[in-house]
């Protein structure tokens, strides 16, 4: 029997061979709906490994998927290993990978100090710090206290 790669064809094709009665679609319908539970419990799984792990490993991979060029991105530490698929390769999608199940923006004493040591000039940080620390819920939220304090 073949090992991985299996195609929903082949794998039909499988279950029709030892006596299971099943159409392709209907494979299709068993391997992509219900999977709310999973997805949670994978973005669960990366929440928890970036928080515990000592350290954390990233590598990716490109591959074609439906006519397009995708990436595949795995993130792993010595007790955990999670994989993200999307159609880009950019910094931006890395990090927003990272940010997992958390999708909130901060502005505190941390955010500023890695403004500071990417060499943003002082006249930015100083319109950017806050007190107390601010948090916004999403990146739309952000953009627009960034559109407000720099009239973009």
């Amino acid at each position: 029997m073949p090992r991985g790669q299996v195609t929903t064809p082949r794998l039909t094709a499988i279950l029709n061979s030892i006596g299971v009665e099943i159409s392709k679609r209907r494979v299709v319908r068993l391997l992509t709906t219900g999977l709310d539970p999973l997805i949670e419990e994978d973005n669960a799984v990366l929440d928890a490994g970036l928080v515990s792990a000592p350290f954390i490993t990233v590598n990716d991979t490109g591959a074609r998927h439906n006519r397009h060029n995708a990436f595949t991105t795995q993130i792993g530490g010595e007790r955990f290993s999670t994989f993200r698929t999307s159609l880009s390769k950019s910094r931006r999608n890395f990090l927003s990978v990272l940010q997992a199940s958390h999708q909130d923006y901060v502005l505190n004493d941390e955010a500023m100090n890695w403004l500071k040591a990417q060499g943003v000039e002082h006249a930015v940080m100083a319109r950017l710090k806050t007190d107390p620390p601010a948090v916004f819920t999403d990146q739309v939220a952000f953009l627009e206290h960034l559109r407000a304090y720099f009239q973009l």
